[in-house]
């Protein structure tokens, strides 16, 4: 089964021009999406441009600053806004997006993961890899109770 999920974070958006240091800022939309078979990464479309961030990285974010690269998630006291800082040859920007909304997505992505079985594709990979000679162990017995 492959689930995802989907949001779309208003947003304000500023960046400061690496060669000349002006600020620039405008309105526009985060869109983040995880999905069920790349479970450990978050698809980003900031501004039209796309990122990957990491799932810990977005879930984190949302409670403390995060993040050490080109990709930074800090929220604002007082816990109002979180924002994502991303950096690239272009210079630094920041969208700050409002922290509800990302505990939101945060909140779905928990709701929907908990609830897939990864058993299977977790059987077919391990199939794959160990060229379709892998059978799933019987379960243990219950403690405590007759066999």
């Amino acid at each position: 089964m492959t689930a995802s999920v989907t949001a779309d974070l208003p947003a304000v958006w500023r960046q400061t021009c690496q060669w000349t240091g002006e600020l620039h800022q405008r309105y526009g939309w985060v869109r983040l999406t995880w999905q069920s078979h790349r479970p450990h990464e978050v698809a980003a479309e900031i501004l039209e441009k796309d990122w990957l961030i990491g799932w810990e990285l977005v879930r984190d974010g949302v409670h403390h600053p995060t993040g050490i690269g080109d990709i930074r998630i800090t929220p604002i006291p007082p816990g109002i806004y979180c924002d994502i800082e991303l950096s690239n040859l272009n210079g630094e920007g920041v969208a700050r997006v409002a922290r509800r909304d990302l505990a939101g997505f945060v909140t779905d992505v928990q709701r929907v993961w908990r609830d897939i079985d990864y058993t299977p594709e977790l059987d077919a990979w391990l199939a794959e890899v160990l060229g379709g000679d892998y059978r799933r162990p019987a379960p243990p017995p219950p403690a405590g109770g007759a066999a």
